[in-house]
């Protein structure tokens, strides 16, 4: 439906500059997947969700792993199938929190930053998206040691 383009080792930057060029500036240059397919949000919505869903399952599986090995596996099923769902619908409230959920447990908020700013383009009237962004940065200045802006 969107090409064949994201890999296990595809980064949430790149993802994000397809998802970018595809669905905000909507340059199809080069996209191989079915353009049909991008001009219906129906179809994004339902493929998303279906994605997004068997990402939390996957992400439930890491969180209740026995082994560290199966704790790093699933995690990592998870990150990808989120990436997916996320590429197929970028402004999926699902695909998006529950990636950057699984993004900021994992301690990457660079990455979680760059996943809501993405969303944030594309549905900028989005007020829960707006907060998620304030509320990352506000995390990642903690981390930093600089503690809240005045």
């Amino acid at each position: 439906m969107i090409g064949d383009w994201i890999a296990y080792d595809t980064t949430v930057k790149e993802v994000c500059a397809v998802v970018e060029r595809v669905y905000f500036k909507k340059d199809l240059k080069g996209f191989k997947g079915d353009r049909a397919f991008v001009e219906s949000d129906y179809a994004m919505k339902m493929y998303s969700k279906l994605r997004s869903s068997g990402a939390g399952l996957y992400n439930w599986r890491a969180i209740n792993a026995k082994t560290a090995e199966e704790k790093q596996r699933m995690t990592q099923e998870a990150d990808f199938a989120f990436r997916q769902a996320f590429a197929l619908f970028p402004v999926s409230p699902e695909a998006v929190f529950r990636y950057v959920q699984l993004l900021t447990q994992s301690e990457r908020i660079d990455d979680a930053l760059l996943i809501t700013r993405t969303a944030m383009k594309l549905d900028p009237k989005n007020e829960q998206i707006r907060a998620a962004v304030t509320e990352l940065l506000h995390m990642k200045r903690q981390a930093k040691g600089a503690g809240p802006k005045e």
